[in-house]
């Protein structure tokens, strides 16, 4: 569990986003069944020989004061239990019956499988925690790449895919030169070569050395009608120092469509901003559906426009025909 000690001084007061993915986590932890004679300890309970009870939301709030996570746990059973029912509905635990503390009377297990993906971290929390990790979680590995052309700095964005390989759309590479020398986040990475595949709009930035840190448990999946989604990347923005690192939400409303010079797209309503190509299109759930390509518009409607992407079995597709070590990590559900 995380090393984390909430302050309060009031009921009311809202949790912070670190409380908030703290209590969370501390959460999954208690109520799993394997930590369940662990956490029976904490609370002084004897274990019960040839069962197991579900534990209680009471018993959640007397177990955060019993290891110091909180000085009076009493004074966040409303959050507590908010984020409990958030969990309950993304299905990270289930309610197992109820008890006689009003205010929070449910029993729960924490019953979700993870894949073998999922397993690796906390990617998988997202649907519980909404936007806000989301854009903390995943932002760790998308990246700014910085370019010129005409004299002028372009940029467009990019997908930590290994240590020494970024992913990112071919009209990228393409479509500016782009510096040898790039600054992702803290770190400075040298270019040793690019490689845009001539055909389907996804590219992949090799690295001289290995210099970047790649998720272990977020996999890619294809989209699916319908779903709520983010898109995430560095459009530059008028009168800022700097692109900052922007999120955007819609969702999917085609899953696929051929355009006349052969390439394939999905469509979905978050908008795209150029310097967000190449960005990770990112589902609800916690998975990298795609990447943001070039848009569809209709020159005599320009306000018309359709946000496409490139979906995941295409990139796929795409970097089997690159000559590059790397692969895409695909959620298989296993």
């Amino acid at each position: 569990m995380l090393p984390h000690r909430i302050s309060i001084s009031s009921r009311l007061q809202p949790l912070s986003f670190e409380d908030r993915v703290a209590l969370v986590i501390k959460a999954w932890h208690f109520f799993s069944p394997i930590k369940h004679a662990e956490n029976l300890a904490v609370l002084g309970l004897p274990p019960i020989k040839g069962s197991m009870q579900p534990l209680s939301v009471l018993q959640f709030i007397q177990f955060l004061g019993k290891i110091g996570a909180v000085d009076d746990p009493f004074m966040l059973v409303s959050q507590i239990k908010d984020l409990l029912g958030a969990m309950e509905r993304e299905g990270l635990i289930t309610a197992v019956g109820t008890g006689s503390f009003v205010m929070a009377p449910q029993h729960y297990y924490s019953l979700k499988q993870l894949t073998t993906l999922e397993g690796e971290g906390w990617a998988w929390l997202t649907p519980a925690l909404g936007p806000e990790y989301l854009y903390s979680y995943f932002g760790m590995y998308a990246v700014h790449i910085i370019g010129d052309k005409d004299e002028t700095e372009h940029g467009g964005t990019g997908w930590i895919l290994s240590e020494r390989h970024v992913l990112t759309c071919a009209h990228v590479i393409n479509g500016m030169t782009i510096r040898e020398e790039q600054h992702f986040g803290d770190v400075t990475c040298k270019i040793k070569m690019m490689h845009p595949h001539p055909t389907i709009d996804v590219g992949v930035i090799e690295l001289a050395e290995p210099c970047l840190t790649a998720p272990r448990d977020i996999g890619f999946r294809d989209p699916n009608i319908g779903e709520p989604l983010y898109v995430m990347g560095y459009p530059p923005v008028p009168m800022a120092c700097e692109a900052p690192l922007i999120l955007q939400g819609g969702e999917v409303v085609n899953q696929g469509i051929k355009g006349y010079r052969g390439d394939e797209v999905f469509l979905y309503s978050a908008i795209a901003r150029p310097g967000n190509s190449g960005g990770p299109i990112i589902a609800k759930s916690g998975q990298v559906l795609g990447i943001v390509t070039e848009d569809r518009f209709n020159r005599d409607h320009p306000h018309a426009l359709f946000f496409a992407g490139v979906s995941t079995s295409t990139i796929a597709h795409a970097l089997s025909e690159l000559d590059v070590d790397v692969k895409l990590p695909i959620e298989t559900y296993e």
